[in-house]
């Protein structure tokens, strides 16, 4: 058995929702992990810092699912739990693809702030991202963030 555990570029990107949360920008911190039944260690790991609730989507662990797939399943839970903000890490470390966010933001036709690297990457007056072609600050109700680093 191969222990599972978070990325270090997910773990940011829940730190900083709890964050939001804390600051009462955001409601409820929901994570979510899409893998075997041992991929609920990352679960357990987001709840302890901090998450209100975690999703896990169980595979069958013999299967190794594409951001294609992933962004599939993220787009599916957003429509049917309607959240507003989905903030991810940039990439995973498995294969460093960093096309989740990507996909994702595609799937939804909501904006992307790529790689941020603000310590408040969801405040709306620091916001900032290459999305749609350009640099821009957005005051979108809906969009994807990434997050690089704090």
């Amino acid at each position: 058995g191969v222990k599972f555990s978070m990325n270090p570029f997910d773990e940011i990107a829940v730190e900083e929702a709890v964050r939001l949360k804390e600051k009462n920008v955001a409601t409820e911190v929901v994570a979510v992990t899409v893998g075997p039944k041992v991929a609920q260690d990352t679960l357990r790991t987001a709840l302890a810092i901090g998450a209100d609730k975690g999703i896990h989507v169980v595979t069958d662990g013999k299967t190794e699912y594409e951001p294609r797939i992933i962004s599939a399943v993220l787009a599916a839970l957003v429509k049917r739990d309607v959240y507003d903000v989905v903030i991810l890490g940039k990439q995973s470390i498995d294969d460093d693809c960093n096309q989740t966010g990507q996909l994702l933001a595609g799937r939804l036709e909501w904006p992307q702030y790529v790689c941020l690297q603000s310590r408040h990457c969801c405040r709306q007056e620091e916001r900032t991202g290459d999305a749609r072609g350009g640099w821009w600050t957005g005051d979108d109700r809906h969009f994807i963030a990434s997050c690089n680093h704090v």
